[in-house]
């Protein structure tokens, strides 16, 4: 399967598509041989934007998924002539993740190859592409093993990171854009209809043809192809109802941004060089039985690029995030009554959204995200509780440039530590106390205020 030119994927809409449904759940349901090109000649665009966003729906269930590029390009033709359908913006947001991972599978090809010393990690990774291949579902197989011309092959971990901000960060972040053009009554609507049931299963009676048609470059010229579609679902499902509200709408998007928000951080430092240092320090650890950490820490900074900060991280913005998160949260605590265990909610999405805080927690966790707190971080060797000063604000608003700095510099002979380079761990600790924690607490453990008990 090759890319498509920018000519090509213009030429890439479906030609011919007609949909018969046998339910009731829309009664202005376009059917017989209706098509989307009549009905936009018609004058009838948010119809034919509708149908467009309809039969994609139809083909995300059963087999239909196969051609996710023909299905992405139907939710893309609904939106270019009618960005407000929502149903549209519902399906792309849903495909969006799997969409950034095409060509996946070829492109970790070569850095499997590069670890002779892991053998399985190649038989295994030889095991997927030989069940890819084999696979029933050929149009699933080309998704991810035909890399497109844009993408390069991954070489090591700073690849793979890079990959990640620049395309399955974006990615999980359109399904937000996405689902913010849905209404509540809209996404009820979608989620309570049978059409979407029929992408999990195949127990509805639904029968309809989709006609997917494609273009593309080849020995100097351009081929035409086209795939028939025919599907029928036996049976019909029980009738149901789903409520949506501003609650599970907090959830849903919340819990992508958390997903996105660890990538983020994950992200955040560059990976460069690791291969090469892992190799060092595994050659070293093997030939030594005591580790002299004067020698470790050479080893470490024989590698400069690896864990440098990325002038393009967004861990400000995970600052951001997090407050918007706690006063979410705040906010929930205080609404438990409704939210937690009512009957009312046995229809919305999130069914029961409970707290296992006190109010006044909730506002300890706000609260510690601006504001210096006092925790207990172990005990010393009489087991009393070691205590410093946290900020959480300037250590994540205002990382440190290198993760290294927060390693001790220097150790004294008896193996206890004499000096950081950045005594306060990158603003964690604005005392910049450091090195009398390091050395005075014999047994790490977070130990909370008696207030957030």
């Amino acid at each position: 399967m090759k890319r498509l030119t920018f000519k090509a994927l213009l030429l890439s809409l479906v030609v011919a598509i007609s949909v018969g449904c046998n339910s009731d759940e829309d009664n202005n349901s376009s059917n017989g041989s209706s098509g989307i090109d009549p009905l936009v000649q018609q004058g009838k665009v948010k119809e034919a934007a509708e149908l467009s966003a309809k039969v994609a729906e139809l083909a995300l269930g059963n087999e239909g998924y196969q051609e996710i590029k023909g299905i992405n390009q139907l939710l893309d033709r609904a939106l270019e002539l009618d960005p407000s359908n929502e149903r549209a913006h519902f399906y792309k947001a849903m495909i969006a993740p799997y969409m950034a991972t095409e060509g996946l599978v070829k492109q970790v090809e070569k850095q499997v190859e590069t670890y002779p010393d892991f053998p399985e990690v190649k038989a295994g990774y030889d095991e997927m592409v030989k069940d890819l291949m084999a696979s029933e579902m050929p149009a699933v197989s080309a998704f991810y093993l035909n890399m497109p011309e844009t993408e390069q092959y991954f070489e090591n971990f700073e690849d793979q990171r890079l990959w990640v901000k620049r395309k399955l960060i974006p990615a999980l972040q359109s399904m937000i854009d996405h689902l913010s053009k849905v209404s509540d009554e809209g996404l009820a609507k979608i989620i309570s209809s049978k059409r979407f049931d029929a992408i999990f299963t195949s127990d509805y009676k639904y029968e309809y043809h989709w006609q997917y048609c494609h273009s593309y470059y080849s020995n100097g010229e351009y081929q035409y192809n086209c795939n028939n579609y025919d599907f029928t679902y036996e049976s019909k499902p029980e009738a149901r109802s789903t409520k949506v509200d501003e609650f599970d709408r907090m959830m849903i998007i919340g819990g992508i941004r958390a997903y996105i928000n660890g990538l983020k951080v994950g992200t955040a430092y560059s990976f460069a060089q690791v291969e090469d240092l892992g190799r060092e320090l595994g050659r070293y650890l093997d030939d030594n039985d005591n580790i002299v950490y004067a020698e470790a820490k050479r080893i470490v900074d024989k590698y400069p690029e690896f864990m440098k900060l990325d002038p393009s991280h967004e861990l400000g913005s995970v600052h951001n995030d997090l407050l918007e998160a706690a006063q979410d949260l705040i906010r929930l605590q205080t609404l438990q009554d409704k939210l937690c265990g009512n009957e009312e909610r046995k229809k919305n999405v999130v069914e029961n959204i409970c707290i296992a805080l006190s109010s006044s927690q909730a506002e300890l966790v706000a609260e510690s995200l601006v504001v210096q707190q006092e925790i207990g971080v172990g005990y010393d060797k009489k087991g009393n509780i070691v205590k410093t000063t946290i900020d959480l604000q300037d250590f994540i608003s205002n990382p440190a440039g290198d993760l290294r700095d927060l390693l001790p510099s220097e150790l004294n002979t008896d193996g206890t530590v004499k000096s950081f380079k950045d005594p306060t761990l990158g603003g964690l600790l604005p005392k910049g106390d450091a090195v009398s924690l390091s050395n005075t607490v014999k047994k790490a453990e977070l130990i909370l205020p008696a207030k957030w008990q």
